[in-house]
């Protein structure tokens, strides 16, 4: 029993070192564009290592995301690095499908 205990502590370990290395940023038809680019910026800013995720849910909030993603595009390039972006859908509730917005860098 204390052998499956003490592998449950690693596997909980492992996980919320994987969680501290996201940051999640949400989005919604009505965030500012303008906001969320600056959101991106500064997450990178502060800790380049952490994966960046967008999440959305509808049309209009990924409008905004894509927007917000296209006007960092300027802070970054500034700086000689390129952003990109990788979909894809996780589940949030039993009915209800968000979209993640995976932003990644690459140097230039």
């Amino acid at each position: 029993f204390k052998v499956a205990l003490g592998k449950i502590v690693v596997i909980m370990e492992a996980i919320n070192e994987v969680q501290e290395k996201v940051t999640t940023l949400r989005c919604s038809s009505s965030t500012d564009a303008k906001k969320l680019a600056g959101s991106i910026y500064s997450t990178y800013q502060s800790n380049p290592d952490n994966d960046i995720i967008i999440r959305v849910i509808g049309a209009g909030a990924l409008n905004q995301a894509i927007k917000g993603v296209i006007i960092s595009n300027k802070f970054f390039a500034k700086k000689g690095i390129l952003i990109g972006v990788q979909p894809f859908f996780q589940d949030v509730s039993l009915n209800t499908t968000a979209i993640g917005l995976k932003i990644f860098f690459l140097s230039i």
